[in-house]
């Protein structure tokens, strides 16, 4: 007699590359609504890059203004590395753009979601979408 054994789902991995630990905060809680999740957080742009390679996460959300690196620089490496080109990114900021800007960024990341949205609502439904196109939001993980 023979057994079947499935191997259980990992849950996705998700760096969280923010200076802010309020914003982070928010985004975990945000992201809990959602799926299930393991989250790595970073507090700088450096850090950030140094825990993608580290921690090869499946998905980066990514604030645009942080002293020590632009989020713009932190994407622009991710996107130059062959180690890191292949990781979704999904800009969470506050930062107003200029169209130049947003188009610039729409090019290499997956969504750009703002953190001033006004209602929790509407920035779950984004961060939803943004994760299912990314292909990682699995339906056994929805909270």
């Amino acid at each position: 007699m023979t057994t079947d054994f499935i191997a259980p789902k990992t849950p996705t991995k998700i760096l969280i590359i923010d200076d802010e630990e309020a914003f982070r905060y928010l985004l975990k809680d945000l992201l809990a609504e959602i799926t299930c999740a393991v989250i790595v957080e970073a507090a700088s742009g450096a850090e950030g890059l140094r825990q993608v390679l580290e921690e090869q996460p499946q998905v980066v959300f990514l604030d645009l203004v942080m002293p020590d690196m632009r989020g713009f620089e932190v994407l622009e490496r991710l996107k130059s590395n062959p180690e890191t080109c292949c990781v979704p990114t999904i800009i969470f900021t506050s930062k107003h753009l200029a169209a130049s800007e947003y188009d610039r960024l729409v090019a290499k990341a997956v969504a750009v979601i703002s953190k001033e949205n006004g209602s929790p609502q509407q920035t779950i439904a984004q961060i939803q979408a943004a994760l299912t196109k990314a292909g990682l939001l699995a339906a056994d993980c929805l909270g």
